[in-house]
């Protein structure tokens, strides 16, 4: 338990989420600025702390003085990576003590109920950084569009924070729009013109294998799933004559299709997402090389709002060579997602115990409290109940020098397994045990076996009897 404590003692003084942590941070915060400005009275401290919610003491954060002498911070000089960065660590941190994995913490938020407080705090904070990269997207692609526009001192006019892009007001496509006034332009004008299509597409049947819910660590319980991907690509060239000067392409286009079939592999119908899940601009040096590439897919949160910007080092020439010759950024299309959700532990039940006098008889054995005795609470035969195999095990000799090469059947196995595939086990890993008959259970056995033509059948040779065979 000490140990849960001095890690709860370390959380508060890193001020990061848990309640109380704005003390330890405030008095953080406002012993900075007493150093770098003895002037500052305790209410220009505090008015610095509060209007920088709370994390105005780490060095990218400014404050200037306004013309009646009170601080104010300086929002646009602050850096949105350094803000993000924050950000990041805290909810990675919050995530780590949310795990219930870790122990420690899964004990303690139990005993104090304060899960449901700090997933709130997560859901804010994933909230937080979805915004910021968002807004740290959309600066990165004006910056490679040549559309930055900087004051006197070199920074970029809009790429200061600014609270407002977490309130409700923000409009995302209005407010950070991932788009090219001579596209839009184009598209008005009629200008745009398609001028090549590629399209790919894959399918597998087992294309990838499903962990079993109830036993997800075991390797050998698992079921197959299909799996497809496509991709529509559409290069689109401004035409501005009947006939152009040459066929580069101005604009492209990607988006996701899945193609469905019917049991005879014929198409039956194409789904397209609704929004391109990659784009690709012309720069300021008039090549296809501006990438902005959207990796949620459609009913995903974040769908439609690009997560990479980035410049290609070669330009684009046709919609086949792009994908031949960029499978790594096309694969970001196509990531798996584990979409692992907590599955939280039945917390230990009270522990009782019972003790009695030295000397009482006690029967060691628990009994069923029903007539027909125990009973095994899930379905694991089939409906013909023939989904097992058999295993003889026979009894140990009593001496180790023994000199009879005779064998004494101890029991009969039964290992039930998944209908349909012999190799795994049905859920629950069932065994059922089985002592022999008398007439089998002498020490006269000459062999034994298990027919493996037909793991059901037993195959039994006694000195002195025929051999015998049978289905168990």
């Amino acid at each position: 338990m000490n140990k849960i404590f001095r890690r709860l003692f370390l959380f508060l003084g890193c001020g990061v989420v848990l309640f109380g942590c704005t003390i330890s941070a405030q008095k953080a915060c406002m012993d900075a600025w007493q150093e770098e400005d003895r002037d500052l009275t305790e209410e220009d401290k505090l008015a610095l702390f509060y209007g920088a919610k709370g994390k105005g003491c780490i060095y990218e954060w400014f404050f200037t003085l306004d013309q009646g002498g009170i601080p104010q911070i300086a929002y646009p000089k602050i850096r949105l990576d350094k803000v993000l960065e924050v950000d990041a660590k805290q909810l990675k941190d919050l995530e780590g003590m949310l795990d219930p994995k870790n122990e420690d913490w899964y004990k303690f938020l139990k005993e104090t109920d304060l899960r449901p407080y700090l997933e709130s705090q997560e859901r804010a904070l994933k909230f937080r950084v979805s915004r910021l990269k968002l807004v740290l997207n959309h600066s990165e692609f004006r910056k490679l569009m040549g559309e930055t526009s900087r004051d006197a001192s070199g920074e970029d006019t809009k790429s200061g924070y600014d609270v407002r892009i977490f309130l409700p007001e923000f409009n995302p496509a209005k407010d950070t729009p991932f788009k090219a006034k001579y596209i839009d332009e184009a598209k008005r004008s009629g200008k745009l013109v398609l001028i090549g299509k590629t399209i790919v597409f894959d399918y597998e049947f087992f294309g990838k294998k499903e962990p079993d819910a109830e036993s997800p660590q075991d390797p050998n319980r698992f079921s197959w799933k299909p799996k497809s991907e496509g991709l529509e690509i559409n290069l689109y060239k401004i035409v501005d004559s009947p006939r152009p000067i040459n066929n580069s392409a101005s604009y492209l286009e990607a988006t996701r299709i899945n193609y469905h079939f019917d049991h005879d592999g014929q198409i039956t119908s194409v789904h397209r997402e609704p929004k391109p899940a990659l784009r690709i601009f012309t720069s300021y040096s008039e090549k296809l090389d501006i990438v902005v590439l959207d990796t949620d897919r459609e009913g995903e949160l974040g769908f439609g709002y690009p997560d990479i910007v980035e410049k290609l080092f070669v330009g684009i020439d046709s919609g086949k060579n792009f994908y031949l010759q960029n499978q790594p950024l096309l694969a970001r299309l196509f990531e798996e997602r584990t979409q692992e959700k907590r599955k939280l532990p039945d917390f230990p039940k009270e522990q009782k115990f019972s003790y009695v006098d030295a000397g009482t008889p006690v029967d060691t054995w628990e009994k069923s409290s029903h007539l027909q005795g125990w009973y095994v609470p899930l379905e694991y035969k089939n409906e013909n109940g023939d989904n097992y195999h058999l295993e003889i095990v026979f009894s140990a000799h009593k001496s180790e020098g023994h000199s009879s090469a005779l064998e004494q059947i101890a029991y009969i196995k039964k290992y039930y397994h998944a209908p349909g595939n012999a190799g795994q086990s049905v859920k629950g890993e069932v065994v059922e045990y089985y002592r022999p008959l008398s007439e089998f259970a002498r020490r006269n056995i000459v062999e034994a076996r298990i027919d493996y033509a037909n793991r059901k059948r037993v195959i039994i040779e006694r000195e002195g009897y025929p051999g015998i065979s049978g289905i168990i």
